[in-house]
């Protein structure tokens, strides 16, 4: 998404086509997590949007995923009046949905793994981090920092994150920095 998107409106529309194209169920923390990819929509709007379009019936609860999470999908109503209000997206916006969709996805599909470790080095300790999959490492990162305390605090952020960290690491890469921004 090239700018930022504050309307209600549009964000809606944004997250039945996302939901419309995918054509199988997300969370709304994955839903999100899509929709914020590149920082062009506000954590909070979108909230209020999803539940809007939940409460409204335009997305409905298909299943439970993991940890007993509800997984949506669009509902008749939502893909009739998608129909109708699509026109009023930008192709580039719709592209850039469904490539942020297509990458996150695919990082949790392929059974990805997450490992990062500190361990001393001369004066100051060295922060491992990796991404793998079955096939192959997917990133390596190591980084020096002089203290133990700082090393375990970005340990834990990458446990805990690592996926953002690797969308950063493309984001940088590719040249499409918005991500950060």
């Amino acid at each position: 998404m090239a700018r930022r998107i504050n309307d209600d409106y549009h964000i809606k529309v944004y997250l039945l086509y996302l939901y419309e194209k995918l054509a199988s169920p997300l969370s709304q923390q994955t839903a999100a997590e899509i929709i914020l990819w590149d920082g062009t929509v506000n954590y909070f709007v979108f909230m209020d949007c999803f539940e809007s379009l939940r409460e409204s019936g335009l997305l409905r609860v298909s299943s439970t995923g993991e940890h007993e999470e509800p997984l949506y999908e669009i509902s008749p109503a939502g893909r009739e009046l998608l129909r109708s209000v699509e026109n009023s997206l930008l192709d580039e916006t719709k592209k850039k949905v469904l490539h942020s969709a297509a990458r996150l996805l695919a990082y949790r599909r392929d059974g990805s793994r997450a490992r990062a470790e500190v361990r001393p080095e001369k004066d100051g300790y060295v922060l491992d981090c990796s991404i793998e999959d079955d096939s192959y490492p997917l990133l390596h990162l190591s980084v020096y920092l002089d203290r133990a305390e700082e090393a375990e605090k970005f340990r834990a952020l990458f446990d805990e994150r690592s996926d953002i960290v690797y969308r950063g690491v493309l984001a940088l890469l590719s040249g499409e920095m918005k991500f950060l921004m």
